[in-house]
């Protein structure tokens, strides 16, 4: 019932403002004399989590996979502390908040109460913000961000390399929706003496591209408009390398399908579509290394219409994205067993919706079959 879910969650609450001041220093959070509390606070956020994949039934198909991503993503971060792997599990906490702000980050109001307990102005500008943006402070974020590219402290590479200078284009234009904001500051930044001349060349690019896009993101068919700016230059729509020339049109396109997606009576296959575009924009280079998503949205893309004709696209760019991800490119790190089997799963999807066989894959009641 929703008192009992109600609970649950001021449960989990509790819990996130405890541990996450705790993520900043990978020292407290493998300190000996911690561990048990810590054990304790994360095996009530996987209970938690159980309690919200049941209340998911009941919604539609993306927020039932969002809170499958949550139960998996907590119950890998138990074990992992369990088993002593610290610095991962500190590092997969602060993704797997993430997934609980996103439900509710319309009205989050732990974000500044998080912020205060954590001593964001103490911490290195990337950190502090990135850590905002987890919270779901955009504001402050913005204002972060700007102090930063004007600040002659703050090497420009820094902020490139770190992606200060991505988070603040995807507030800019996902969050905020203010172009000719981001375009000002931009233009600003790039007259900065210190700014490399690779670096200078992309700022400017990315200015060009916000005034040309300007218009695209009050289009009345984000869809069709997301799908022209994911595939300019990609026909097919297939993933390519990662490449900074299309940040802006990625970003424009991942605002246009984030609203379409949140739109009430979409369609399976358009809202399937949607993530397919979404997590291949995110892979080129937008994907935030701190809140990772484009991984999950192409799995979605793939459970939610596996008979689609870009599914198998869409498991084609996942794959890659997963090996780039894990250094398996290399050939110096496999990839991990829960990656493997989910890789499995689903290949088996698609096989299943091109011959009409059934297939077993595990997922709970109400998921796309």
């Amino acid at each position: 019932g929703a008192a009992d879910l109600r609970g649950e969650m001021h449960a989990a609450y509790g819990s996130i403002e405890q541990l996450l001041p705790l993520t900043l220093d990978p020292k407290t959070w493998a300190d000996p004399a911690r561990r048990a509390t810590i054990q304790k606070q994360l095996d009530q956020l996987a209970r938690t989590s159980t309690t919200i994949e049941k209340h998911a039934s009941q919604r539609d198909q993306s927020f039932l996979m969002l809170s499958r991503s949550l139960s998996e993503e907590l119950e890998d971060v138990k074990h992992r502390f369990s088993l002593g792997q610290y610095e991962e599990s500190r590092y997969l906490l602060m993704q797997a908040t993430s997934n609980c702000v996103t439900c509710h980050e319309r009205d989050f109001p732990m974000g500044p109460r998080l912020s205060e307990a954590m001593n964001l102005d103490d911490l290195p500008v990337d950190e502090r913000i990135h850590t905002r943006l987890v919270t779901r402070q955009f504001d402050a974020a913005m204002t972060d961000l700007e102090t930063a590219l004007a600040d002659p402290r703050e090497r420009p590479s820094d902020l490139d390399f770190s992606g200060s200078l991505v988070d603040y284009m995807t507030v800019g234009i996902r969050v905020k929706q203010d172009p000719d904001r981001v375009a000002r500051h931009l233009r600003t930044f790039a007259k900065r003496p210190d700014v490399p001349r690779y670096l200078r060349k992309h700022v400017d690019q990315w200015v060009s591209d916000l005034e040309q896009t300007r218009g695209a993101l009050e289009s009345k068919t984000p869809l069709k408009e997301a799908r022209k700016l994911v595939r300019r230059g990609t026909p097919d729509g297939e993933m390519r390398p990662l490449s900074r020339d299309t940040t802006v049109p990625d970003l424009v396109a991942s605002s246009l399908l984030l609203r379409f997606i949140s739109q009430p009576d979409v369609q399976p296959v358009q809202k399937a579509e949607a993530f397919y575009l979404l997590g291949v924009a995110e892979s080129r280079g937008i994907d935030s290394p701190w809140i990772p998503q484009a991984g999950v949205h192409l799995e979605f893309a793939i459970r939610l219409a596996p008979e689609a004709p870009f599914a198998n696209s869409a498991y084609d760019a996942l794959e890659e994205y997963m090996y780039l991800n894990y250094g398996g490119v290399s050939g110096e790190t496999a990839l991990p067993v829960d990656i493997t089997a989910k890789l499995d799963e689903l290949r088996a999807l698609l096989e299943a919706a091109e011959t009409g066989a059934p297939v077993e894959t595990g997922t709970p009641d109400g998921a796309p079959e």
